[in-house]
């Protein structure tokens, strides 16, 4: 049985990678290990969409029409979305894993990856109480993810008592940030809350902390995980806080199988750990658990077996461990130098 899996290896989501491969390796070696998916092996297509609509219609096309396979499991960002389910076109199961802003509802997606206002809507009350945080400035990059969050923080932070002070669209590899620092200081901000992919979450940190904000601004975060932050670099690193479904961390239980499963397969060189590896294996066992429960890939039998809703809330009941659960848990963390230190789970 071939699964293609669509990861990032180029472009702003490129840091993830190598992480995200192995996430899905590690799904697939541990399912052949049981026996494979309906008795058969499981088979790894792992391709690279790119980052425009048209190199991810292509590398989807590609998946299915010369590599044969039989589900397609996308661990990328939310701006390939639409272009990948359009190619598919509900011929094959298309799993989206990654954590995103919500509200998939085309037919021919299944998204089982965590949701942002999940991590928000814990995360903000937190900083209200602990840090007397009340001015929020919202930032993140132009396209879906961002537009959709953003107001949707603006509400969660307006019904938590706090102010949105200010928001701001911003174009990718933008060069000269100073403009953007200048609208956040005489906003008064005293958090930041970023919608930022990757490598623009990396510079984005650098050049804040380089500008003297980071020792005065709170900084939270919904995109920042080991392999960003390791990037980013403990000099950039003061009063930043992320949230997050995966939080690789040896004092979650949680995190304890997932863990030592990957150290064991890969050894002490393989990539660092990610919220994306752990997204990238849940999406593969999320096949795995789809096909049980249908008792066929078939994607319509798969639908007929779901009902109405493909988000997280009605699939993650079909899967049976690791994949299992109503919700994924929020983790709230902060930066200590290049590592997370974990404060707080919901």
């Amino acid at each position: 049985m071939k699964i293609g899996v669509l990861i990032p290896r180029s472009g702003p989501a490129g840091l993830w990678g190598p992480s995200s491969e192995y996430g899905a390796i590690l799904a697939a070696a541990e399912l052949n290990h049981a026996g494979g998916i309906l008795g058969e092996p499981v088979e790894l297509k792992i391709v690279d969409p790119g980052w425009t609509a048209r190199g991810a219609a292509q590398s989807a096309a590609s998946l299915v029409e010369v590599a044969g396979v039989d589900a397609v499991v996308g661990q990328h960002p939310s701006n390939i979305r639409p272009a990948v389910a359009r190619t598919l076109a509900g011929r094959i199961p298309y799993i989206y894993s990654a954590q995103y802003e919500g509200g998939e509802d085309r037919r021919t997606t299944i998204a089982v990856g965590g949701l942002d206002r999940d991590l928000l809507m814990p995360s903000i009350p937190w900083l209200m109480e602990k840090r007397h945080a009340k001015r929020f400035f919202l930032v993140g990059n132009d396209y879906n993810w961002p537009h959709i969050s953003l107001p949707a923080c603006r509400q969660i932070v307006r019904a938590a008592g706090g102010e949105v002070v200010g928001s701001e669209i911003v174009p990718w590899s933008m060069d000269d940030r100073q403009g953007l620092f200048d609208q956040i200081t005489r906003a008064g901000a005293d958090v930041v809350v970023t919608f930022l992919v990757g490598l623009e979450a990396v510079e984005f940190n650098r050049a804040f902390a380089e500008a003297g904000l980071a020792k005065r601004i709170i900084r939270l975060e919904l995109a920042v995980d080991e392999p960003i932050l390791h990037a980013t670099g403990a000099d950039s690193a003061e009063n930043l806080y992320v949230c997050l479904h995966h939080m690789l961390s040896t004092e979650l239980r949680e995190a304890e199988h997932f863990l030592g499963l990957y150290h064991d397969c890969f050894g002490p060189t393989a990539p660092p750990t990610s919220s994306t590896a752990r997204s990238s294996y849940e999406g593969i066992h999320a096949v795995a658990g789809l096909a049980r429960a249908a008792k066929s890939l078939d994607i319509r039998k798969m639908k007929r077996r779901l009902g109405d809703c493909f988000e997280l809330r009605s699939v993650q009941p079909l899967l049976k461990e690791p994949a299992q659960g109503g919700r994924f848990p929020v983790h709230l963390a902060m930066a200590d130098g290049i590592d997370l230190k974990h404060l707080r789970s919901y």
